[in-house]
């Protein structure tokens, strides 16, 4: 199992930390380097005014209207993802790859191209939220934990931190 914590990604600002999360490595990017490494991109974030805090797959055309270049890069991975059940102690516990298919499995289909907190249904962003993902190609799957979710100045100053769990 492969575990990364305290993940920080900003919003489109260039100020802002880097938006583009690699599941496969725990890496983050900018956004010049994640359109080098597109085949490694599996999640990328943005607060804007339609979706709020939002995490969405590259192969979701929503995310040209915030990052234009993206319908270039070579590669747009085709990450899916659900809200869960599972609590955040729950998932502080899980501690083996057994441990967390068994607790993926149990939250039905993962089909959502994005997570967001106003679409569809205001689902969340709050601390404490924990989400299932599955990438493509590399069809990994884990969970996020979102352990903050910082309000910038401006949208596209804003953060969010998060813990993911992957089985490997």
């Amino acid at each position: 199992m492969l575990t990364f914590s305290n993940i920080v990604l900003g919003s489109y600002d260039p100020s802002a930390p880097p938006a583009s999360f690699a599941a496969t490595t725990g890496e983050i990017y900018s956004f010049g380097d994640a359109t080098n490494n597109s085949q490694m991109i599996d999640w990328i974030y943005f607060d804007g005014s339609t979706y709020g805090h939002t995490i969405m797959a590259p192969d979701d055309d929503i995310i040209l209207q915030v990052y234009t270049t993206v319908e270039n890069w070579p590669a747009r991975n085709s990450t899916r993802f659900t809200r869960t059940s599972i609590s955040g102690s729950t998932f502080n516990a899980i501690t083996n790859k057994s441990t967390l298919i068994a607790a993926i499995s149990q939250q039905g289909t993962i089909d959502q191209t994005y997570i967001s907190e106003f679409m569809p249904s205001g689902e969340g962003f709050a601390a404490g939220d924990v989400y299932a993902f599955q990438t493509d190609p590399d069809e990994l799957w884990g969970l996020i934990k979102i352990t903050e979710v910082n309000q910038g100045s401006s949208n596209g100053l804003s953060t969010i931190k998060f813990d993911v769990k992957i089985a490997d």
